[in-house]
């Protein structure tokens, strides 16, 4: 998708922040849970969520319309606590499609809830990234509006399907430069974008305070059509029902961690929390610096992705369900300072 300059700016500039935002001294405990992406055999996922000492539980995504999936309805039957992801996929595995009829969609969503009683819903996964949202962010709110109307009906919370990590930090450190924190931008930048993997790319699109007049990534329209597009959802969000703000964030630890939960949560006015947080290599100290930023954030839900996948996250657990170091680390930092 092509968008111009001078539509990225207009947008940039219209998506104003309020000045208060969620209070984490006043938010409860941490409930700690896994999404295991592998292994694919069943019991072995289920031995694995054991290991880790986890009662939260990420499933494979329940479809609307679909009947009951037996993956999910396993870890339910295990005892499992279930953060649900709900996607309008139809017959792809992959790509959700904008809601033709919402009274119908809304119908579907009420089925889905009905059959898994999830404690969070989910609403799609990661609705600003063209491969898992086909749609514009104007459908997806449309279509989170009435899946919040069905949840909260059933007493259920519900969330969005998490903004992508470089979406918030670029939206993130977009804040701190355009609100004049120029020191804390430059280093926000140095310190996040090199560990989710577009550190290069990024920061030469830049300004920074030895080239204040750059403009903002005018030679990657990619990344600056993404901040465009996450500022648009952010300002959807605070305007929407949901109970919570949904984020992934990979590998960059807790002071980038931190600012990005902060300014989240000041831009929508909703407590943050995350249904998609890992790694890209095997370090405990990785792991634990991570732990660190969502505890001291207080996300009420964090659910780790324990799969190394096709791409270039690391699990906690190896093929048979056993522990990696840094799944060890984990544990261990769940088990002292989880929530039940």
């Amino acid at each position: 998708m092509k968008i111009s300059a001078a539509v990225i700016l207009c947008t940039l500039i219209a998506v104003t922040l309020p000045a208060a935002g969620a209070s984490a001294a006043t938010k409860p405990a941490t409930r700690f849970g896994a999404m295991i992406a592998f292994p694919k055999n069943e019991q072995t996922r289920t031995l694995a969520a054991r290991n880790l000492g986890v009662k939260y539980m990420r499933p494979l995504a329940a479809k609307v319309g679909a009947p009951v999936m037996a993956s999910i309805a396993t870890q339910q039957a295990a005892g499992f606590r279930l953060v649900l992801n709900i996607v309008n996929r139809g017959a792809s595995n992959v790509t959700s499609i904008p809601a033709t009829n919402l009274a119908t969609y809304r119908a579907g969503v009420a089925k889905e809830l009905d059959l898994y009683h999830p404690v969070l819903a989910v609403i799609e996964n990661e609705e600003v990234a063209p491969k898992f949202f086909s749609g514009t962010p104007k459908q997806y709110l449309a279509m989170l509006a009435e899946a919040v109307k069905v949840a909260h009906a059933r007493k259920i919370p519900v969330t969005n399907g998490g903004i992508v990590s470089v979406g918030i930090a670029l939206a993130t450190w977009y804040d701190l430069w355009s609100h004049g924190r120029r020191a804390v931008a430059d280093e926000y930048a140095r310190r996040t974008f090199p560990r989710l993997r577009v550190g290069s790319k990024v920061l030469a699109h830049l300004p920074d305070r030895a080239h204040p007049s750059r403009p903002v990534l005018a030679g990657d329209p990619a990344h600056a059509a993404l901040l465009a597009h996450t500022r648009q959802y952010i300002a959807g969000f605070r305007k929407s029902g949901i109970d919570y703000v949904n984020f992934h964030w990979y590998q960059a630890g807790a002071w980038s961690l931190e600012r990005s939960v902060d300014y989240l949560e000041r831009a929508t006015g909703k407590p943050a929390v995350t249904n998609e947080i890992g790694q890209y290599d095997l370090s405990p100290s990785t792991a634990k610096s991570i732990l660190e930023g969502v505890l001291a954030e207080k996300l009420r839900y964090v659910i780790w992705y324990a799969g190394d996948g096709g791409g270039p996250a690391k699990s906690l657990v190896d093929q048979d369900g056993s522990l990696r170091s840094n799944g060890v680390a984990f544990r261990d930092f769940a088990k002292r300072f989880g929530a039940s």
